[in-house]
């Protein structure tokens, strides 16, 4: 009789080590194991905007399909592929695949400190849930580093009002993470919406907001987040203006730039002590020095000559939409400007687009012009060029010799997300080649 028992506890010992082991079968909940190690300080990575870029491949969130995922496309076979190493896993959003965890919806994300980070909403019977998860290359694991905020489903009942997601790039900067957070009502008006902007220290967890209250529709979101050295760099708009305000990663400390009047958003941080932007005069760069208060004019752009096809040239002003850096050159980008003409075979008046005016000028640190360059014509007809050229971040990434473009195609089937790249050698000597690298839904 003892001999039974013994063996039967020896099974029941077998079966529990066997359920425990890493890899069985759906009694392993990765996103509450992994990644605890210290997170690494590092700068913010400026270039590393809609495609995040590795070694290994070019990593980004599918959005517009019926199970939203994590995937990326690796760079040796040009293969795309779930972000997550679970064997046999459908990848179907169960709650223990990595890629496609039907248990967040995602929202922003970036690559910091050697890893993937995104702010995501989890639902539950109560509440919505605001999380910042932390996700490793390798789709081995995913972990929860904190709750940033949190909203209690009552305020659905009384006015509708529920997360809505922003997407794209996720500020991180000195282990400083940046979140604008929206509710809005379900049909996603304007009136409704709410607004928020959370810091999240990784290195103590703690949440602290910009404004008293978290989640307002008396908050202004802020913009154009940029970060250097000590301090992170956001717009608001307050009445009339649009004014630049510096947060200092040390102390938390906060102040507006006394730019000069006209400021519009479009700015660029050189260094601590110098701060290019653009204000209502469409072609000219100012330098702004927070050490001292003082602005001064830095550069006047070229004006554009317009050609129609009569003959007929216009001269126009570079209207600056853009400012960006790769470290080492400074592009300004420009407003598009389409030309349109009467089709004079038609005995309608069709207005045709007869070319597409999308400049970059190219600048070294001492301001002095490289080249300037159309690259309207360069990209296919039919694709929605138009967010290359606005003061939006993320439509243009530099990654050291690499430039990044991202442009959209609006079909019957939802807009993709199409993306090209050229070689910024081949920029730099007027002559560049962008190539069609992936597209997402």
């Amino acid at each position: 009789m003892r001999k039974h028992k013994g063996r039967i506890m020896c099974l029941v010992l077998l079966v529990l080590l066997l359920f425990t082991l890493p890899g069985c079968s759906g009694k392993e909940d990765k996103t509450k194991q992994g990644l605890t190690e210290k997170i690494i300080s590092e700068d913010i990575q400026p270039g590393n905007l809609f495609v995040i870029k590795t070694e290994k491949g070019y990593y980004y969130y599918k959005y517009a399909q019926e199970v939203p995922a994590f995937c990326y496309v690796d760079v040796a076979t040009g293969k795309e592929i779930y972000l997550c190493n679970k064997p046999e896993c459908k990848h179907d959003g169960n709650s223990f695949c990595i890629a496609s965890n039907k248990r967040y919806k995602i929202d922003q994300f970036c690559l910091y400190s050697g890893r993937i980070f995104a702010t995501a909403v989890e639902e539950t019977d109560t509440q919505y849930l605001w999380k910042l998860l932390a996700i490793a290359l390798d789709g081995s694991e995913m972990s929860e580093i904190a709750t940033y905020m949190t909203m209690d489903k009552s305020a659905e009942e009384k006015g509708g009002q529920m997360p809505m997601l922003y997407g794209g790039w996720l500020p991180i900067h000195r282990n400083k993470v940046f979140i604008s957070v929206k509710a809005n009502d379900k049909w996603d008006l304007d009136d409704t919406a709410q607004y928020g902007t959370a810091i999240l220290d990784l290195d103590t967890r703690k949440v602290s907001y910009l404004d008293e209250e978290p989640l307002s529709r008396n908050n202004v979101p802020v913009s154009g987040i940029r970060a250097y050295g000590d301090y992170i760099y956001y717009c608001r708009r307050e009445g009339r203006k649009t004014v630049l305000h510096q947060y200092c990663v040390q102390d938390g400390t906060e102040e507006s730039c006394k730019l000069q009047p006209g400021f519009l958003g479009v700015y660029l941080i050189l260094d601590e002590d110098n701060i290019m932007y653009k204000r209502s005069e469409a072609n000219t760069l100012y330098l702004y020095h927070p050490s001292t208060g003082g602005t001064e004019e830095a550069k006047k752009l070229p004006d554009v000559t317009l050609q129609f096809s009569d003959g007929y040239s216009l001269p126009t002003s570079f209207d600056i939409a853009a400012l960006m850096t790769d470290g080492t050159y400074i592009y300004a980008i420009q407003q598009s400007v389409d030309i349109l003409e009467t089709d004079k075979e038609s005995s309608e008046e069709n207005l045709q687009s007869v070319s597409k005016e999308r400049n970059i000028y190219v600048m070294d640190r001492d301001l002095k012009e490289v080249v300037m360059v159309n690259v309207g014509p360069l990209f296919p007809e039919g694709l929605d060029d138009s967010m290359l050229y606005s003061s939006r971040l993320g439509n243009w990434s530099f990654l050291g010799e690499e430039i990044y473009a991202l442009l959209y195609e609006n079909t019957e089937a939802g807009q993709t997300s199409m993306i090209y790249k050229c070689n910024r050698s081949d920029l730099l000597e007027g002559k560049p080649e962008f190539k069609f690298i992936y597209s997402k839904q």
